[in-house]
């Protein structure tokens, strides 16, 4: 039995169902499995892309199932823009998730 205390930003749970973790704890296995949170050394080679994970719960829709989930952010060249414009490379952000608010 679940004991859910409701609140106006949210959901406080007290104790989880019988036999399965609360909610802090999928998160905290979670992040034992995958490492996380996840993020990008200082220095990296530039073709790599930045990957930055972490995990959630409930998962996020399009996050793996046990809430893990990863945005990649790469820098590629526009080719020929340095002689058009000031810009001369994009950020390409990929995630897992299927929106991402920059």
């Amino acid at each position: 039995m679940a004991v859910v205390v409701p609140l106006t930003s949210g959901v406080i749970w007290l104790v989880g169902p019988e036999g399965e973790p609360d909610p802090y704890e999928r998160v905290a296995n979670c992040r034992a499995a995958h490492g996380a949170p996840v993020a990008p050394p200082v220095a990296r080679p530039e073709p790599e892309p930045a990957v930055f994970g972490d995990c959630t719960w409930p998962p996020l829709p399009g996050a793996a199932a046990e809430g893990y989930y990863e945005i990649r952010v790469s820098v590629r060249p526009i080719p020929d823009s340095e002689t058009v414009m000031e810009a001369t490379h994009v950020e390409v952000i990929d995630a897992d998730c299927l929106a991402v608010k920059v």
